[in-house]
């Protein structure tokens, strides 16, 4: 018996532009969508204009045919280099702006700083418990990802600060 199944969207990756409704909007999506068309074909994105400012009637042209680009479109560049039209609730629902995470880590840098502090204080404490929980976390943690990161900033040709050695408790 055929039953209808679940399916979820794989993640991949696309490139999209908004037009916000000006023709300055219109003229890098334009720019953009032709710059990935043939030279010798008609634009694939093509609008009227009139007057310095006002866009008339834009129009993509798509595997499907023609559709029209509307204020507020996003304008998506797919995984097989095709362009279509996405309504903005569509957008949303469907896409989240992929960010570097190389970014995301420098931003989340003083978070991590943070972190090693508490657990350096907590290591400092005169409570035992925390004293405990801070050596854990140094040596199962911290003191794990140390030779990696000297590796890795050796081949890049930097130097790390002096450190003080590791006490004997928290690599044992």
């Amino acid at each position: 018996m055929n039953a209808a199944k679940r399916f979820r969207k794989r993640p991949v990756e696309i490139e999209a532009m908004k037009w916000d409704g000006s023709r300055q909007s219109m003229d890098s999506l334009c720019a953009w969508v032709n710059s990935h068309s043939d030279p010798l074909d008609d634009p694939c994105l093509s609008y009227n204009f009139i007057g310095a400012a006002d866009v008339s009637d834009p129009v993509l042209d798509t595997v499907e045919g023609d559709m029209r680009v509307t204020v507020g479109d996003w304008v998506i560049r797919g995984v097989a280099g095709e362009f279509y039209p996405c309504k903005p609730d569509i957008f949303a629902a469907t896409y989240d702006e992929v960010t570097d995470v190389f970014d995301e880590w420098a931003t989340s840098a003083a978070a991590a700083r943070w972190a090693i502090d508490v657990v350096v204080a907590a290591g400092r404490s005169d409570k035992p418990e925390l004293r405990s929980t801070a050596t854990t976390i140094a040596s199962s943690v911290v003191t794990p990802l140390l030779l990696p990161i000297n590796l890795m900033a050796a081949q890049l040709g930097m130097t790390p600060p002096d450190l003080p050695d590791i006490p004997d408790e928290v690599t044992e």
